[in-house]
């Protein structure tokens, strides 16, 4: 039999350049079509922020609290450095994934570096909020920026040892990020005097412009890693990083969470137990006030489904090829339309909460049950990437409800002495769910993987749910010379802090009614 007589060079090359061409096409449409969904997203977004403040300022009217004395000054100091921390983390998650596939890694051992990273976060988060309470929040805050340029600056290398270590310092750097800023900010503000109605409002615009920056490092990563490779945005983040930990080092005071923890010797004996005692006694807490550990429960289930999420979205997005092009040329802008919808989240939970007849735990079971029906098309049609992307989308409205939600709840409920701790020991079981999930990811098909994301949700909801009779059965008592929020029977406010400066506002904090003049958004 004769054989095919091969194509001319002239022919081949031709033939070569028209499929070229032929998927070029299918990119740029592809990419046109995340495009308008990112502005019809963006428009929406715009329409409930406008709505959002304009029933603000409806409500507020003459009421409205007239700040005190440095206040604002102390309020953009703290701002500037933690959304440029925020803006940061948010630089890499568009790219994350990428890069490790680009340095030629399949799935599994991609899943190993996430398992590291998750299983770095649960075991420094049992320990890393007390120490920072302990030795300072300042310290915990400069600690989150050297631990995150040192992971930053690993991924310049394809070393599977050197990417093993980066995520050891990337998960202690998460936990830092979403404790120490936290704690030292509601610390400090009542230590300087001022009303606990305006920890409401920080809360609000960092919620706001971290929406801001989650939507912008989407974008900026994307063009960076067109012109310069998929290694750019960490370098890009670097360079913030650098500079926001210098102004908190020359600009920022230390605050503890105990004056016992200043006053302390620094021998590492004393210390390890004293950060052990803080973890102990924030453990005891948590399981003496069922409404800590119901709500402690309610917020890891929410987020273990989130980060799985975190790491699913590009492979889940990829799989059907006829979208693969088009979703790894697009990777920054659907990140940037995932925080659109945070943004979006946000402000439906600003109006929505603002109203006295929907307290803020009545928004609980909302947010639960839509992350929950979230996860169905993607488990049963993990090949209909526009049903996915729909799906995905409504997931990250509800992470922008569930934010400001859960702030305004925690600074109602956990104690200001062990705020940090507690707050890490929160992080525990989402970390420890994550871990068993992406360590399994290989075996588990994209279906397995959003069923047991399913079932997480459903178990947050449940936890909710027990949280809400807890607080109904039991009213907040506010420590003594400070205010108190009562959430039961209903989430209205029956007092509020003094802000004696004593730092034991109990969070005093988190004012029911968060400032939706200026955002009611997000704080991932």
């Amino acid at each position: 039999t004769q054989s095919p007589t091969p194509p001319p060079p002239a022919a081949a090359a031709a033939a070569a350049a028209a499929a070229a061409a032929a998927m070029a096409d299918i990119e740029r449409i592809g990419t046109g079509y995340f495009w308008n969904i990112f502005f019809a997203s963006a428009l929406v977004c715009a329409g409930v922020q406008v709505l959002a403040r304009r029933h603000g300022r409806g409500q507020k009217g003459e009421a409205l609290l007239r700040p005190p004395p440095g206040f604002r000054a102390f309020q953009r100091v703290f701002l500037a450095v933690n959304l440029v921390a925020m803006l940061a983390d948010w630089l890499q998650g568009p790219y994350v994934y990428a890069l490790y596939v680009h340095y030629g890694y399949d799935q599994g051992v991609i899943g190993v570096l996430f398992v590291t990273g998750y299983l770095s976060s649960a075991v420094f988060g049992a320990v890393a909020g007390g120490m920072a309470d302990i030795l300072g929040r300042k310290k915990g805050c400069q600690a989150f920026f050297v631990a995150y340029i040192i992971s930053a600056l690993t991924k310049s290398s394809p070393s599977f040892h050197w990417l093993l270590f980066g995520r050891v310092a990337s998960g202690l750097a998460t936990t830092l990020l979403h404790t120490a800023f936290e704690s030292w900010m509601v610390c400090e503000h009542f230590r300087r005097g001022f009303p606990a109605q305006l920890l409401g409002e920080t809360f609000g615009k960092l919620a706001l412009g971290n929406g801001v920056a989650a939507v912008s490092a989407g974008i900026i990563a994307q063009t960076a890693a067109n012109y310069y490779g998929p290694l750019a945005p960490f370098v890009v983040g670097s360079v913030l990083l650098a500079f926001s930990l210098a102004i908190v080092t020359l600009g920022w005071t230390e605050n503890y969470g105990t004056a016992e923890a200043a006053d302390g010797d620094g021998a590492v004996g004393a210390l390890v137990m004293r950060v052990a005692a803080g973890v102990r006694d924030g453990y005891s807490t948590i399981l003496r006030d069922k409404r800590l550990f119901y709500l402690g429960m309610g917020q890891a289930s929410f987020e273990a489904g989130m980060y799985t999420f975190v790491f699913m979205w590009t492979p889940a997005l990829q799989a059907n090829a006829a979208y693969h092009d088009a979703v790894r040329g697009s990777l920054g802008l659907i990140f940037a339309i995932f925080m659109v919808c945070t943004m979006t989240g946000s402000g439906v939970y600003g109006r929505l909460s603002s109203e006295d007849a929907l307290g803020v735990r009545k928004l609980q079971p909302i947010v639960h049950a839509v992350a929950a029906m979230s996860c169905v098309a993607p488990a049963l049609l993990p090949f209909h990437t526009p049903l996915m992307m729909l799906s995905f989308m409504a997931l990250e409205t509800m992470v922008g409800m569930f934010y400001p939600m859960y702030g305004t709840l925690r600074g109602a409920h956990v104690p200001e002495d062990k705020r940090a701790a507690i707050m890490s020991l929160f992080r525990v079981p989402l970390n420890l769910f994550v871990v068993v999930v992406l360590g399994n990811v290989q075996s588990l098909s994209t279906s397995v993987v959003f069923v047991l994301c399913l079932a997480v949700h459903v178990a947050g909801f449940e936890a909710q749910l027990r949280f809400r009779r807890a607080a109904d059965a039991k009213t907040t008592t506010p420590p003594s010379g400070s205010g108190g929020f009562d959430f039961g029977g209903g989430g209205d406010d029956d007092g509020t802090s003094s802000g004696d400066g004593d730092g034991d506002g109990n969070g005093g904090a988190a004012t029911a009614d968060v400032d939706n003049d200026d955002a009611s958004s997000d704080e991932r």
